[in-house]
């Protein structure tokens, strides 16, 4: 994880097809994260969440992380 990442953990991730996903941007504060992301559900129908991302040794768990939420979005 780059110094930069490391200064910007929360992330906005759109969640794609097939268990797939792109991370948007990456934010110092929760609340900016947050902001970002209700803008973009605002201009399109797009599903996005975000994530606090805790750097290399957690990388593999975000994808179980998206799994989870993928699965309680779509039981809403």
């Amino acid at each position: 994880m780059s110094y930069r990442e490391q200064l910007t953990p929360w992330i906005v991730v759109r969640l794609l097809p097939q268990m797939q996903h792109v991370i948007l941007a990456r934010f110092a504060k929760r609340s900016d994260a947050d902001s970002y992301a209700q803008v973009l559900r605002q201009l399109a129908p797009v599903q996005v969440v975000v994530m606090f991302d805790p750097g290399e040794p957690a990388a593999q768990n975000t994808s179980v992380q998206i799994a989870k939420l993928r699965r309680n979005s779509s039981q809403l």
